[in-house]
């Protein structure tokens, strides 16, 4: 284990509100559970715990990232390897926008000394395990650098490009996790689906938060600020979309009364053009 990680990582001790104190306690006695190799009792702990960190501290917060971290070895360590996967992926992602680099690299390093460490300790161990779950530290790698160049193609601007590196690495969260709909896909898809509004694909942005939003509202619950963010914008997605329709509607209906004979030139529809 990075003792690095852990020193870097110490959840506060004077957090206000009974939340707060229930998150440390449920972060305490999972470690205790950890510590004695109950992995499953750590693993069911440690998700209580971060699921009320993500509603009252957010994602970003380095409690937050600590008990993920500490949810995805335990997860490992419990042979749960699809949960550990999804839990290092999303701390290795917040801790890249929250801390340094060298932050990140240690707890790659340490997904590595988990890995090994489980294969090690584990002789029933298929041998025609899926090996991206044996060594996920590329795909990992490749994960934050594909939605690095995402973003940053979304800064520039390159709106396409953008679009394109985010389905890749929706396409290898996929193939690593075993599916695309965990919390750190629903935060891609979020932004994917501003690249596509911004692109002018209002029907793909729709479908692509849609997804998003039903991730949110499973995992989050319905009053947490991503559920209620996404929930919103969906909404001005759909009267838009419903406005852009009855437009449509209506500039078919003009077109039509004009009759078959009659000139477009002779109209003045086309001089008007606003509606």
């Amino acid at each position: 284990m990075v003792t690095s990680v852990t020193t870097r990582f110490m959840p506060s001790k004077s957090l206000p509100g009974k939340k707060l104190d229930e998150c440390r306690q449920l972060y305490l006695q999972g470690k205790s559970e950890q510590a004695k190799t109950n992995f499953v009792d750590a693993v069911r702990l440690f998700s209580k715990a971060v699921y009320l960190q993500e509603m009252l501290l957010g994602k970003y917060h380095q409690d937050t990232v600590k008990t993920y971290w500490r949810l995805g070895r335990a997860a490992c360590l419990a042979k749960q390897e699809r949960q550990a996967i999804e839990a290092f992926h999303r701390a290795m992602r917040m801790a890249g926008t929250t801390f340094e680099e060298s932050v990140v690299k240690s707890l790659l390093h340490d997904v590595e000394a988990v890995w090994k460490e489980l294969e090690t300790s584990d002789e029933n161990r298929s041998p025609t395990a899926d090996r991206a779950l044996e060594s996920p530290v590329q795909d990992f790698e490749r994960l934050l650098s594909l939605e690095k160049n995402a973003d940053l193609a979304c800064k520039n601007q390159e709106f396409v490009s953008a679009i394109r590196s985010y389905e890749e690495a929706l396409e290898l969260l996929a193939k690593v996790a075993g599916c695309s709909d965990t919390l750190c896909g629903a935060d891609i898809r979020v932004k994917q689906s501003t690249c596509y509004l911004k692109n002018h694909q209002q029907a793909e942005a729709a479908e692509t938060l849609s997804t998003a939003y039903e991730c949110y509202l499973e995992r989050l619950g319905g009053n947490h600020p991503a559920t209620l963010g996404a929930a919103a914008t969906l909404k001005t997605l759909r009267k838009d979309s419903f406005l852009n329709k009855e437009r449509e509607k209506w500039w078919t209906a003009s077109l039509s009364s004009l009759g078959s004979n009659d000139s477009p030139r002779s109209t003045s529809c086309e001089n008007e053009g606003n509606f």
